[in-house]
């Protein structure tokens, strides 16, 4: 191809619209039509990357092959499109003004006023052209953070409206998603915010050549030929970007009105049909699955969407290879941490539950009463606690109404399968802990990631090999018997960013084990994004007792950990999630599924 093809994603009106989903989606039907594509998200923040930034800000850090700790969108194109990021696939505002200003330092711009215009400017149009150095891709999809009219996304509209006068209109394409609300009662689709976003895009130099619109329905002719109009765009080039239920139906709505012909022949490219056969089997199992699997993911950031994405994903994806539903039970593991449950009589439990979670299930307001009144506040430890002074009909009436409402434990027999995620910090790591031996000792099946494995090593060191005061150096620097410890190279370093194990790393797989098993190889490559390890000091005891490494790093480094006498035990030091997708499904999650939906079977003829 003589010019390679650009199309860059735009948002308006409001956050989280979909701009990634829109992108991904628009990735999968170029690419199922045979042209190669590469993918880039630009955030406008000011941080270098997000691997500092707290998951109530900004969600789940995703991390690509080569260690780049980038935005989730990431994690949407490579589940889609099948595409593989790198670090230049993710540039910040951090990044660009980084680069200037060290530029600058070091006198490469011959003593010029260094400006935004042209120097950050031209910073950000090199850094677009960089992605696909080498790489020979047909069409490169750019999405934009943000929303037009913020102020710190001014220098890359910018950037790109100079970027498509230097490439040629013919080789750049905008696309542009916004919301076209309808309102309650009467239905009516309003426009105005739409024609608003568009005439801010133009009035820095750009004109949108598609309109996605997120809407709750397809956009009527009537609707459509208005837009067109009034934001001066084609009407077929005016796309509806329905709410779905299932994510993955994104590209086929998208297919239905044309979208990929249109793209194509903007871009003066020839069409040719995609081929979506594996996509739409994929998407009737995710929408009529033949069975349903619950699984506890027991973490900290539980209330939060889009912390643990990937895991979520991944999880499905499982689902998928075993044509099943996945249920994700999200946990707070302070609330685990907190729960005593004894006889099928909730004894005590975290004061965040009771207030918030309980006491809102119970409608009959004599009942809520009862319960109040029978359960200490401890607010000192954040926690309440069943009184020790009930009568036996007492006892029954706490049973009979924690029982209508569903409170019989949190991991209670209706959860097939358990699941530690990655994670930082030592709040809620006993709740987990905790979740993991309730997991061995019940025969559950469970996978730990990254920490989650980490928690398997503590737990197996306390409650089997008898080293009761058994922790990690992350949550217990003083730790006598640090089982988890610090990475050698990482001692005496301070700063944050940028400072860990991260990205892919080859390991040797035991033959014999559930890790081959599993994998079906002797050797594996799996992403990392850790600071901490499994003590080689311990290993030999913890293989004494009872626990097998699956798997070794590079550098003998403990990289999988399992159990002979459990159904389904397993930890990985890597996080898996980052290499799944529905059509390529992780063999972890599918192998976890598996064994969740036998555990199910086991359940049920009890």
């Amino acid at each position: 191809m003589a010019f390679k093809k650009y199309i860059f994603v735009t948002g308006g009106v409001c956050s989280s619209l979909g701009k990634g989903i829109t992108a991904a989606s628009i990735g999968v039907l170029l690419k199922s039509s045979g042209y190669k594509i590469n993918m880039m998200k630009i955030d406008p923040y000011l941080n270098v990357d997000a691997g500092t930034m707290s998951p109530y800000q900004h969600g789940e850090v995703y991390v690509t092959n080569d260690g780049a700790e980038t935005d989730l969108d990431l994690g949407n194109y490579e589940r889609y499109v099948r595409v593989e990021t790198t670090k230049l696939s993710s540039l910040t505002t951090g990044q660009v003004y980084q680069a200037v200003i060290d530029a600058e330092r070091r006198g490469d711009y011959l003593g010029e006023t260094v400006q935004v215009i042209p120097h950050i400017t031209d910073e950000i149009k090199r850094r677009i052209r960089m992605l696909d150095e080498g790489k020979d891709s047909d069409i490169i999809i750019v999405e934009l953070g943000g929303t037009v009219g913020d102020i710190e996304g001014l220098p890359f509209i910018e950037a790109v409206r100079q970027f498509a006068i230097e490439e040629g209109r013919k080789n750049v394409k905008f696309v542009h998603l916004t919301l076209v609300p309808a309102i309650t009662g009467s239905g009516e689709f309003k426009t105005k915010p739409t024609q608003h976003s568009v005439k801010e895009m133009m009035s820095m130099g750009i004109q949108p050549d598609f309109l996605f619109c997120r809407c709750p329905e397809m956009l009527p002719s009537s609707v459509r030929t208005k837009m067109a109009l009034f934001c001066n765009i084609e009407e077929d080039h005016i796309i509806s970007a329905i709410d779905l239920k299932n994510i993955y139906e994104v590209p086929l709505v998208f297919h239905e009105q044309d979208a990929d012909k249109i793209i194509l022949e903007e871009l003066g490219l020839p069409y040719k049909k995609p081929e979506l056969g594996k996509w739409k089997k994929m998407v009737e199992i995710v929408s009529h699955p033949q069975e349903w699997v619950n699984i506890a993911l027991v973490g900290k950031y539980v209330h939060l969407e889009d912390t643990y994405k990937s895991v979520d994903a991944a999880l499905k994806h499982g689902g998928i290879a075993n044509k099943a539903g996945v249920r994700i039970v999200k946990l707070d593991a302070e609330h685990y941490e907190a729960e005593i449950l004894e006889n099928g009589q909730l004894k005590c439990c975290s004061l965040d539950y009771f207030e918030n979670i309980m006491l809102p299930k119970i409608l009959r307001e004599e009942d809520r009463n009862f319960i109040e009144s029978i359960y200490q506040k401890d607010s000192a430890n954040h926690t309440c606690v069943l009184s020790d002074n009930l009568s036996n009909k007492e006892e029954h009436k706490v049973k009979e109404i924690l029982s209508f409402i569903g409170c019989n434990g949190l991991i209670s027999k209706d959860i097939h399968g358990v699941l530690i995620p990655g994670g930082f910090g030592s709040r809620g790591i006993e709740g987990k802990i905790k979740a993991i031996q309730t997991a061995r000792e019940n025969k559950v099946p469970i996978l730990g990631i990254c920490l989650g494995l980490q928690g398997m090593v503590i737990e197996y060191a306390r409650n089997v090999c008898g080293i009761t005061n058994a922790h990690s150096r992350e949550f217990d620097p003083t730790a006598e018997n640090p089982v988890v410890e610090l990475l050698a190279n990482l001692k005496g370093i301070k700063y944050m960013g940028g400072t860990m194990r991260k990205g892919a790393s080859k390991a040797k797989i035991k033959k014999g084990t559930l890790a081959h098993e599993v994998y079906d190889k002797d050797e594996i490559e799996e992403r990392h994004r850790h600071r901490y390890e499994v003590n080689p000091e311990y290993v030999e005891l913890l293989e004494k007792h009872g626990l097998t490494i699956g798997a070794y790093a590079e550098g003998g480094l403990v990289e999988m950990v399992e159990l002979k006498d459990h159904p389904w035990f397993l930890g990985g030091q890597f996080h898996p999630e980052f290499k799944s997708s529905p059509i390529d499904p992780h063999p972890i999650f599918v192998s976890f599924i598996e064994a969740a939906l036998k555990q199910k079977k086991r359940s049920e003829k009890k």
